[in-house]
């Protein structure tokens, strides 16, 4: 079974798009190794915002969003784990 792209965006170029996260009618997206997120409408893709971030090894590579404790688990492929409040983002 192969399923369709119903719609797509680009990030620039300058960055790798690494994990997405479903949280509240957005998408949250992190990079691997820019340090740099994006919060998307999740019904038409429109960046809402564009943010800083800091882990262990200043890289991005997985979200989650944990809705029991309203926050973002966050990897950056270390033995840490980073969580976000999920309205802040720190």
């Amino acid at each position: 079974t192969t399923l369709d792209v119903i719609q797509s965006i680009d990030i620039p170029r300058q960055y790798f798009g690494e994990g997405i996260a479903y949280h509240n009618g957005n998408l949250v997206q992190i990079t691997w190794k820019k340090r740099r997120g994006f919060v998307y409408d999740a019904n038409d893709l429109s960046l809402l915002l564009d943010f800083p971030f800091e882990t262990e090894k200043m890289e991005g590579w997985g979200i989650t969003h944990d809705a029991f404790n309203n926050r973002f688990i966050v990897s950056d492929g270390s033995q840490y784990l980073h969580f976000w409040d999920d309205q802040t983002l720190e």
